[in-house]
């Protein structure tokens, strides 16, 4: 089984950890949207969560329906792909945002 991890969404990463938000945002939407142009769903499923994560922890007016959004596809394709951890963890997430 071969694992592909987009080198973008390591970046959102560390640029996420070091609160360089709008660069992890970059990062996060390059990491998207290359996997979803190649086929790589359940890296996308990852990078879709890890993107909301860091929209919530920015704080921003619009970052949290941007970030329920964001849950919400991932929790589609985590599903579908059987991803039951990450499921959870999406779930959980998703779960603490105000309605």
């Amino acid at each position: 089984m071969a694992l592909y991890i987009s080198t973008d969404r390591l970046l959102g990463l560390l640029a996420h950890t070091m609160e360089e938000f709008d660069q992890a945002q970059s990062h996060f939407e390059d990491a998207v949207s290359f996997s979803r142009n190649a086929g790589y769903r359940p890296e996308r499923v990852w990078s879709l969560c890890d993107y909301a994560d860091m929209l919530l922890d920015r704080k921003r007016a619009t970052d949290q329906y941007m970030a329920k959004a964001l849950f919400e596809e991932s929790l589609s394709i985590s599903t579908e792909l059987d991803m039951g951890p990450l499921k959870e963890r999406v779930e959980s997430r998703k779960s603490a945002l105000p309605v």
